[in-house]
């Protein structure tokens, strides 16, 4: 194959996601079977696209249609017939068990493997750290089993000045690390800090003798009878080379030697109290760890870290046999595809790292096909502060072909243009790009004193020129300036949808429900106000008598959907909530935790101007783009160590940041401390460049951007002036009009072009009350949905019946009675007696629930039996025979024969009384 090791830089927009389908695509062609492709991304969002590109490209070839430069760069370059083999390609890429996902879901499906070699439960949940837990786990195992431990702890944070909190973030921070960690980073053993302390007060009084003798009176900068006034007083004489270097001490002789002899043992003060705190740090970093295991362990859960350190205690330490891992895994990885590679943490490099070096070293030497490709841009690196690590980027493409994209496929010719001019003296290394589209676009620098007043301007410009709100997005640099700018909008009467409005526990709807479900617990009226309150209910008394017919005795789903149906709650978010809570038997429980729940809504749900971090716009692209600079001049870092590094990568040396007065005296005295500050600082500083990169380049058609004026700390280090280029209403006009030729609902070209309808947004849905009728169909419809779920289970699981029904209970009893769903049960075992089915399900390899496309609309197989030369498809009936189901089955086996290119037989299963198969003809 054409480079099989490729590392691939893409600036944004330049089309990294279309290579990665192009890769996908040659390994396919060239024979690869997808379950040995291992593709990586770091977003659900993003596997989801790239999955859904694949399978779109290879759609589109088997129906004629495919991307005519894929088909000619693997027909050229391989002298493959993509018409000749797209079929059984396709066949096998639907057929198989594709490896498309993120790396922390790939991580779970190896822990899932190997549990039990490292004491994990294989039922285990990932959920996020709740910090207040761990917290409190850590200080009654300090207490309970460490009480000198625990007593050094309170002293430490009072000698600091931190708070618990600060020990806990830091040894958070510390369990990132993983392995780069090493005991010889920390200190076992100190000289006492108080000798050297009384030492330094000898030199130091010398030389506030030698200024007495002289002058017979005393100088307020030696006025000073401890240590720490010592260098209170001394934060301006102690910076100078000599004594007779700082003003006061002109005319005064003192003794060089002794002033050398001083900050020597300053010097050594500060290192002894960095050993000190680093060696108690490390003290309870082990303790920490004890407690967070204890802490997971007690409610069968990992966090996604706590994943990754589990299989890296499996594959490093325990030393796993790579053949047993791929044998779990029911395939090789011959190829590894990774998406984002700059925002590979130290951790997930040493993970992947094995299986790469495995790849490397076996080009030119195995049989089989390998290769090892991954994409990303360095410039776009802005998750340091979570471990990311671009290094990792170069580190890995040793040995490997290198290539730049060097075009942009998002933004229009004038935002390239302004990206190109402002970046190229900033970013080492940047390479201009060149713009494809055929657009203009607009451009805007404005500098205000007001930030909020300057956005609200920037709105009104495209707003007044015909832009929509929903094509607006507003990025700041922090969850502070969102709020600001929320309060300040919707003040001003515009929609505003924040990034945080995401998760499900801060829509209205949701908040509602929760107090709901607290006052039918509890009964206090404060919760039946903030319901009325969240849902605009004026007549409190008439909801109260409707919600007291509600009692706290049965499931939490089951009360929560009586009243979004009693009071018509059928908001998207509502909905989404409802789904979670059929996994919570308790009412108790479950109030207990509602609001650790982080699931989210996407915010392509929600309608209004969009406002977010620039991390939270990543991979993101908007129509227009308003840029906010920081509203403050103050930095926030809460940093409590450094990290000094030879190679960027490994962790050579960990320093206690000092205050910003202590800071200034060691860094005088220490060039080691002062070489890493500086190290520290040029990397924020590089930061803050990656971030406005990733910023501007999120725009496709406007970009405006907002300079504070009273801050040098921010986008003023792009020395930016005011300027606009473009005109704004003509590039909107040409937007809108591009917008509605491309909307309209999700698609796929067929001979008879059908869209799915688009249903309205989170504020459009309502439930309706239901009729007679109308619940009757529900239960109809949720029985069948019930009987699909319980018969694809016995196929692929086995499930038992006892465990089987618990299942459907939590999922569908808040539809179904316990008695139905008993029944369902046992017509699944009775349908397996029945001769004929048995023998079908013999025939081949078995599929349930198989999706596809059917002239533009989705479809769903329930069964099919995939067999060397012959395949069958058999749909489920619970009603009454009808001449449909017949038509039905019969479209089913023209598809699947067109996909297949084999027999097909096609059967209807009605599954009333003891079931019986019929076959369609």
């Amino acid at each position: 194959m054409i480079n099989p090791l490729l590392c691939l830089s893409a600036s944004a927009g330049s089309g990294k996601t279309y290579r990665l389908v192009l890769r996908y695509l040659e390994l396919l062609f060239l024979g690869e079977n997808p379950a040995n492709i291992l593709t990586l991304t770091f977003t659900k969002k993003a596997a989801k696209e790239m999955e859904d590109k694949i399978t779109k490209a290879l759609y589109d070839i088997n129906n004629g249609k495919g991307d005519s430069n894929i088909i000619n760069y693997i027909e050229s370059n391989y002298g493959i017939s993509v018409a000749d083999n797209i079929s059984i390609i396709y066949k096998r890429f639907l057929e198989s068990d594709t490896k498309i996902t993120t790396i922390d879901a790939f991580l779970q499906r190896i822990l899932k493997s190997f549990c039990w070699y490292v004491g994990v439960d294989y039922d285990f949940d990932i959920k996020p750290d709740n910090i207040d837990d761990i917290e409190e786990i850590f200080l009654e195992v300090l207490y309970s089993r460490y009480k000198d431990v625990y007593d050094r702890l309170l002293q430490f944070c009072c000698e600091n000045r931190l708070g618990i909190i600060d020990v806990v973030d830091i040894c958070l921070l510390l369990e990132s690390l993983g392995d780069t960690l090493n005991d010889g980073l920390f200190f076992d053993t100190y000289n006492s800090v108080e000798h050297t302390k009384k030492m330094a007060m000898e030199y130091a009084k010398e030389i506030q003798s030698s200024y007495i003798q002289q002058h017979d009176k005393e100088c307020n900068a030696l006025k000073f009878d401890t240590y720490e006034d010592m260098l209170s007083k001394g934060k301006t004489w102690l910076l100078k080379d000599s004594l007779n270097d700082y003003r006061d001490f002109k005319k005064t002789i003192f003794n060089h030697n002794t002033f050398i002899k001083l900050k020597e043992c300053i010097k050594d003060v500060f290192l002894q109290d960095e050993r000190a705190y680093l060696s108690d740090i490390y003290k309870f970093f082990k303790i920490f760890s004890i407690a967070k295991k204890a802490y997971y362990k007690s409610s069968n859960a990992l966090s996604f870290d706590g994943v990754s350190l589990a299989v890296l205690d499996l594959l490093l330490h325990k030393k796993l046999d790579r053949d047993f891992l791929y044998f779990r895994l029911d395939s090789n990885i011959n190829h590894i595809l990774i998406d984002e590679f700059q925002d590979t943490s130290i951790l997930q490099y040493e993970i992947l790292k094995p299986l790469i070096d495995e790849i490397k070293s076996g080009i030119g030497t195995k049989k089989n096909l390998r290769s090892f490709f991954y994409v990303g841009d360095i410039k776009q690196s802005i998750y340091r502060f979570r471990g990311g690590k671009p290094e990792l980027f170069l580190l890995a493409s040793c040995g490997l072909s290198k290539e730049e994209l060097g075009e942009n496929y998002r933004s229009s010719s004038r935002i390239v243009d302004f990206v190109n001019k402002t970046f190229s003296d900033v970013i080492y290394g940047f390479v201009p790009q060149k713009a494809i589209l055929q657009k203009e676009g607009f451009v805007g620098v404005y500098t205000s004193d007001n930030m909020c007043d300057e956005v609200y301007n920037a709105i009104n410009r495209i707003l007044q020129n015909g832009g929509r709100e929903n094509d607006i997005t507003i990025l700041v640099f922090d969850n502070k300036m969102v709020v600001l700018l929320e309060n300040y909008l919707k003040e001003m009467g515009l929609n505003i949808v924040i990034d945080t409005s995401a998760r499900l526990i801060y829509h209205n709807e949701v908040r509602a429900l929760i107090e709901a479900l607290r006052y039918i617990h509890n009964k206090n009226i404060l919760h039946l106000h903030s319901f009325c309150s969240l849902l605009n209910l004026q007549d409190i008394k008439e909801v109260q008598s409707r919600i007291d017919t509600f009692t706290d005795d049965i499931i939490p789903s089951k009360i929560l959907f009586e009243v979004m149906r009693d009071f018509n709650i059928g908001s998207l978010s509502s909905k989404k909530f409802l789904e979670y809570t059929l996994s919570c038997p308790d009412l108790v429980e479950f109030l207990d935790d509602v609001e650790n729940l982080n699931d989210e809504v996407a915010s392509s749900d929600l309608s209004g101007i969009r406002i977010m971090t620039i991390h939270k716009s990543k991979g993101l692209e908007f129509p227009h783009v308003i840029v906010v600079d920081k509203d403050s001049n103050k930095g926030i870092n809460k940093d409590k160590l450094i990290f000094s590094s030879n190679n960027g990568i490994d962790i050579s040396r960990i320093y206690k940041k000092n205050s910003a007065e202590l800071s200034k005296i060691r860094v005088s005295l220490d060039s080691d401390y002062k070489n890493a500050l500086e190290c520290e600082k040029d990397l924020a500083i590089k930061d803050l460049k990656n971030q406005l990169y990733v910023a501007f380049t999120r725009a496709k058609t406007s970009m405006q951007v907002i300079c504070n004026l009273n801050n040098d700390n921010g986008i003023s280090i792009l020395k930016l002036s005011d300027c606009s280029s473009g005109d704004l209403g003509a590039c909107i006009k040409d937007s809108i009009l591009e917008t509605k030729n491309e909307e309209s609902g999700f698609f796929i070209e067929s001979k008879n072009k059908i869209m799915l309808s688009n249903f309205g947004r989170q504020i459009d849905i309502q439930m309706p009350k239901q009729n007679k009728k109308q619940e009757n169909d529900i239960y109809s419809s949720f029985y069948g949905i019930a009987f699909h779920y319980c018969m694809e289970q016995k196929l692929k699981n086995n499930l038992q019946d006892s465990l089987l029904i618990e299942i459907l209970r939590n999922k569908y009893g808040v539809y179904l009675e316990d008695d139905t769903l008993k029944k369902i049960v046992k017509i699944c075992n009775l349908s397996f007696e029945n001769k004929k089915f048995n023998e079908i399900l013999h025939k081949g390899v078995v599929k349930c629930e198989t999706s596809f496309l059917s002239n533009g609309i989705q479809r769903r197989l329930d069964l099919l039996i995939i067999g060397d030369n012959e395949s069958f498809v058999v749909d489920y009936k619970s009603g009454i025979p009808d001449e449909s189901h017949k038509e039905q089955v019969k479209e089913y086996k023209r598809y699947v024969s067109e996909i297949l290119d084999s027999k097909v037989y096609g059967y209807i299963f009605y599954t009333g009384e003891r079931g019986r198969l019929v076959e369609v003809i």
